[in-house]
């Protein structure tokens, strides 16, 4: 298998396992209301690093402050560490320009924002490395693949 075709293999599994981990939580839209109601209105409240995580209005815990995190779900995030973190840039910069102009987006539009980001990054994070060991590999055995 080239290393482009492992790529897109690899880019492909990593969307589908995402999509069937957000499918496997359900949407949250109360909990967002309440945190729209919470940031515009200034006060100082409930807000903490407990707070989960809000990709595509579903709630994704922090396996340090909630012990029942499934296993595959934690090690799912840490292996896509870098595209959350290239998601995040993505969202702040679109949240800036959108946001320079018009209102500020409430929290179920930005974690939706947020999980098409990271889908996105976390393709293209799985498709670099599925091309990097195709390349690899045709380096290691001189060329030939």
């Amino acid at each position: 298998m080239t290393g482009f075709r492992l790529g897109v293999v690899l880019g492909v599994m990593n969307l589908f396992t995402f999509a069937a981990i957000t499918a496997s939580k359900t949407p949250d839209y109360a909990r967002l209301e309440q945190l729209d109601t919470f940031i515009h209105s200034g006060t100082t409240g409930d807000l903490s690093s407990a707070e989960p995580l809000y990709l595509a209005a579903r709630p994704f815990d922090s396996p340090a402050h909630v012990p029942d995190v499934p296993l595959i779900e934690t090690a799912y995030f840490l292996v896509n560490m870098p595209a959350m973190f290239a998601a995040f840039v993505m969202t702040d910069v679109v949240e800036f320009q959108v946001v320079s102009s018009h209102s500020p987006f409430s929290s179920s539009r930005n974690s939706w924002l947020l999980a098409i980001a990271f889908a996105l990054c976390a393709m293209v994070q799985a498709f670099v490395i599925g091309v990097g060991i195709g390349w690899i590999r045709k380096r290691v055995r001189g060329g030939l693949d």
